[in-house]
């Protein structure tokens, strides 16, 4: 395991309160990442360097990128709405009744199209009553996971056979045995137990064409790379402690995004807190699975 500061730029200091659920658009070639507390979404155009607010309005937990190239904003209440040409042109659930005063957090489209979601409470959190939700296609959904403290980051194994899936609270990274026909999770097992007084807390996770998981450690100003048998391979620190999600993007997949938060104010976070960062660790990324839901 190698520690180690790599090289890395600031793409757009922004002061984001928590910047979270980065997702790389390639047919628009931009990243889309979202400030939750704030309530706003931005986008970064790494071509010309630009980066602008695009939405501004209710709290966004999450995204997935919709075949159609449209965004599915996983929003406060329990909406899920979809947002095309700069507005939000329909939703495709008001709301889901348990999750009226609650937020979604960080979300996943599967091989199939369908959606992961994770949603929390806005206080209370170590009551666990946060929940996993699957979406299918036709705009349906069920509770997969219940009980959870912070559902976070996940992923899927190159082989398609394994979901990984981060609570944050209990700093897991929990492994299921994932059927691609039905979507079904089982034979839950910790594949990663981590220690918040070293690393900080676990987060927003990808995975990379060499089979690794990187995870974005809250609180701890760095991000983690993993083999595929759990053994650590490289810690990368960074100038924010609010180290919140990673995404990989760029034509070639190549740049890894970080996206940190500002919170708590009252808390010294480094000086890229709230900052988008973007380092080449060598690793590709593979590109994201696309929702297809209500399509």
């Amino acid at each position: 395991m190698t520690r180690e500061t790599p090289e890395f730029q600031v793409v757009a200091d922004l002061r984001c309160t928590v910047g979270e659920g980065p997702v790389w658009h390639p047919d628009e070639e931009r990243l889309y990442w979202t400030d939750i507390l704030s309530s706003r979404i931005y986008w970064y155009e790494p071509a010309s360097g630009r980066n602008r607010l695009c939405y501004e309005g209710r709290m966004v937990g999450g995204m997935t990128l919709q075949t159609d190239g449209s965004l599915l904003f996983f929003m406060d209440g329990g909406t899920v709405a979809v947002w095309r040409g700069g507005r939000i042109v329909r939703n495709l659930l008001d709301s889901i009744p348990e999750e009226a005063d609650r937020r979604f957090n960080d979300v996943i489209a599967d091989p199939e199209g369908r959606v992961f979601a994770g949603a929390m409470p806005f206080e209370d959190l170590e009551s666990k009553r946060g929940r996993l939700y699957r979406l299918d296609w036709d705009g349906s959904y069920e509770v997969v996971l219940e009980g959870l403290g912070i559902p976070n980051g996940m992923a899927f194994s190159s082989d398609l056979g394994h979901f990984f899936f981060i609570d944050s609270l209990d700093n897991v990274v929990w492994e299921f045995d994932y059927d691609i026909r039905t979507g079904a999770l089982s034979r839950r097992r910790a594949f990663l137990r981590l220690d918040p007084a070293v690393d900080g807390y676990a987060d927003g996770m990808t995975l990379d064409s060499e089979h690794n998981l990187w995870i974005a450690m809250a609180m701890g100003g760095r991000v983690l790379q993993f083999g595929p048998t759990g053994r650590r391979k490289r810690t990368i620190e960074l100038p924010a402690k609010f180290t919140a999600s990673v995404a990989f993007g760029g034509r070639d997949l190549s740049d890894l995004y970080v996206t940190t938060g500002t919170h708590p104010e009252d808390e010294d976070l480094g000086p890229a807190a709230g900052a988008l960062i973007v380092l080449r660790p060598g690793p590709t990324g593979v590109p994201e699975f696309r929702s297809r839901i209500g399509m």
